[in-house]
């Protein structure tokens, strides 16, 4: 086990533990022997930890659909195991296939049973937990953990949980809403389950629920990401239209995955505090365009409405209801999934008059026409996203004689709005992942910016300046993966003047143009990776002289081009502190013999990170180790191929703090000391042949 922070957390996570390690220590706040195969504990196992706050046992022994196939195990808890812990706040028991609640000491705040194979809970199991504020106790009967019935609550479980503000019951084949919560749950997860009907007086006594999770209960199934079990005909989810009569401080709820066709303006009058509302992945498509339950959301700050289409209907044009312009205090609204053709102010004109409004996404919706003016005027949105659509801008581009003939391009999962461009999620060929810690550098995203664009995923296959016509204050687009086959010549992005991040990622891009970019003159990201096209074609030259004329620039990634021959010998910039040089050919570059890009970042003179990880490098040559820029303070060649490395050499590197040789082949270290400079801080040699240490 490894321990940190003067001997106070222990970490025995993944260790393959039979038995619990002997620990006597009264410093000890925190034990994590989660995943390892821990098949006993004994009422003496922590007695040596008695001032333990935290215990984390999950995952020693998972049910039998979700472990290994051919697994057994089995992990027993004695009587007094856990109760002698008399301060012991958070206990996490999840996936240990325990089918009885072990006996808990009354100091509990937290309890999570999440994964086991309890069915049956009563007023005894929990009895003396009189502090205990969080309850997890999903996933203890459903398709991937089967108990062949529902779980099930006597009515007296829950009536000294006075302080229990916290409750999951999620994916437990529940067939309504449990009787006799407490009045002073918080929280409340009952979805995943098979509740058909939501009854008036199911929420009468939670008066001061602010969450509320209902969805997927009456499951949408030509839209379902897991097995499906739609209520009975297919129904919808019966909501009285009293039922949320008491939930006036409310300020989340979730109706995701129920199959509505409509929604009734009453059910959201008593929730007068709601901020946050989900009904994606129902069957909403027409009221979407002519409900009035919109304008009963005065208070709602963010709105999904994904995935309600009509099943085989592709709308022409999006029409939003007019109730839409009563939500004054809107500012997030997610609409992907609709399935329209045309974007236009006219269909969306509610939208235009809100105040507050800041993100706005139209995600998979098969749209090929769209002025991207639309919201100029709209002077507090900031995230603009049109993602994953079939648009070619070709009514712009009629003189560029754009294709207009294109077919959607296909998605395996949705997006969420906190993972803006993920491409630079690299795979790596079978090798491991490519992951640093958080000693490595941060990606560059939009989140960053005031205005941004995503274009990405369309079909997108040549740049005229007029596209941009009028989006002046835009600071970050995004046009990766699309179909750009086409050289630069600074021109392009002639519109986009106060443009700081631009992302180009997976196109076909030739940026050899010297003016390339130029007309940007706050570019200070660039995403040149995945466009490998250009650099593939026999006897073709490839000048990276533009990078000296970007003088804001500060990220470039040129990754994932397979970059080895015939482009400029040197890389030259006054500006650039980050440069991403992953899985190119360096190991050509810099081949024996040979002297042609030995200097190749020697004159980036305000360099601070550069990656050349996945470049199959055996070594590098000392002279490119001396002659780096002396600014140099990252320096990563992950993931190569390397078994000698010049260690003396990097003493040259005097603003050096990290250097990262990981999942390489070393099998020696110098026997003489190397000194790396007063700045270094990290060395990562993991994954490495290394077997002996002087």
């Amino acid at each position: 086990c490894d321990d940190t922070n003067n001997s106070t957390l222990v970490n025995c996570r993944n260790r393959n533990l039979k038995i619990i390690p002997s620990i006597k220590s009264q410093n000890v706040r925190k034990l994590d022997l989660s995943c390892n195969h821990l098949e006993h504990i004994a009422n003496y196992s922590l007695s040596g930890i008695p001032n333990l706050l935290s215990l984390n046992l999950s995952w020693n022994c998972a049910p039998g659909r979700v472990r290994d196939e051919g697994e057994t195990c089995e992990l027993t808890i004695e009587r007094n195991a856990l109760t002698g812990l008399c301060y012991l706040e958070n206990l996490t028991l999840a996936g240990n296939s325990l089918t009885v609640v072990p006996w808990l000491p009354p100091s509990l705040k937290l309890l999570d049973l999440e994964m086991n194979n309890i069915v049956m809970l009563g007023f005894h199991n929990i009895s003396g937990l009189v502090n205990l504020r969080q309850l997890y106790l999903g996933m203890n009967c459903f398709y991937r953990n089967p108990c062949n019935s529902s779980f099930t609550f006597l009515k007296d479980m829950f009536k000294d949980a006075k302080s229990l503000r916290t409750l999951s019951l999620k994916f437990n084949n529940l067939t309504s809403v449990p009787l006799g919560l407490p009045p002073n749950l918080l929280h409340l997860d009952i979805s995943e389950n098979q509740i058909a009907e939501v009854k008036h007086s199911d929420f009468d006594n939670l008066t001061k629920l602010e969450y509320l999770d209902l969805q997927w209960n009456c499951q949408r199934c030509d839209h379902a990401s897991q097995p499906c079990f739609p209520c009975a005909n297919n129904s919808a989810l019966q909501i009285h239209p009293d039922a949320f009569n008491h939930l006036q401080n409310l300020r989340v709820l979730i109706l995701k995955g129920n199959s509505l066709h409509k929604i009734n303006d009453s059910l959201f009058v008593p929730l007068t505090n709601l901020r946050s509302l989900d009904v994606s992945d129902n069957f909403l498509a027409y009221d979407i365009a002519n409900g009035t339950f919109f304008s009963k959301l005065s208070k709602v700050t963010s709105l999904r409405l994904n995935y309600n289409f009509v099943p085989g209907v592709v709308f022409t044009k999006l029409r939003l209801s007019p109730a839409f312009a009563h939500m004054r205090s809107l500012r997030y609204l997610y609409l992907d999934g609709y399935l329209f053709g045309q974007l236009d102010k006219e269909g969306i004109k509610p939208l235009l008059m809100l105040p507050d409004l800041q993100m706005i996404t139209f995600r998979t919706n098969l749209i090929d026409q769209v002025n991207l003016t639309l919201f100029a005027n709209v002077s507090s949105l900031k995230f603009i996203d049109l993602s994953r659509n079939i648009l070619t801008l070709a009514e712009l581009c009629e003189r560029t004689q754009c294709y207009t003939e294109t077919s959607p391009l296909s998605l395996s999962h949705e997006i969420t709005f906190s993972e803006y461009y993920p491409h630079w999620r690299y795979s790596t060929g079978g090798r491991d992942t490519l992951q640093h810690h958080a000693y490595y550098f941060n990606f560059p995203s939009c989140r960053n910016y005031s205005r941004s664009l995503d274009l990405s995923f369309n079909n997108i296959k040549e740049i005229e300046s007029e596209f941009f016509k009028g989006l002046d204050d835009i600071q970050c687009l995004n046009l990766s993966c699309n179909f750009i086959n086409q050289r630069l010549n600074g021109s392009q992005f002639l519109h986009l003047k106060s443009l700081k991040l631009l992302d180009l990622a997976n196109n076909r891009i030739d940026s050899s143009h010297n003016h390339s970019f130029t007309e940007i003159p706050h570019l200070e990201i660039l995403y040149l990776n995945y466009n490998e096209f250009q650099f593939m074609i026999d006897d073709f030259f490839h000048s990276f002289d533009f990078i000296e004329n970007l003088n804001s620039l500060k990220f470039l990634s040129l990754s994932f081009n397979t970059i080895g021959i015939r482009i400029s010998t040197e890389l030259r910039s006054n500006s650039l502190k980050v440069l991403v040089f992953r899985y190119n050919r360096l190991d050509i570059m810099w081949k024996g013999g040979t002297y042609t890009y030995l200097n190749l970042f020697t004159n980036l003179h305000q360099l601070e990170v550069l990656d050349i990880s996945l470049n199959k490098l055996q070594t590098v040559p000392y002279t490119v180790i001396d002659n780096l820029p002396k600014c140099l303070k990252k320096l990563y060649i992950a993931f190569n191929e390397i078994t000698f490395f010049h260690w003396k050499n990097i003493s040259s590197l005097v603003s050096l703090t990290t250097l990262d040789l990981s999942h390489n082949f070393l099998t020696f270290l110098p026997k003489e000391p190397v000194y790396c400079g007063s700045n270094f801080t990290f060395l990562s040699l993991k994954s490495n042949n290394i077997h002996t240490l002087n």
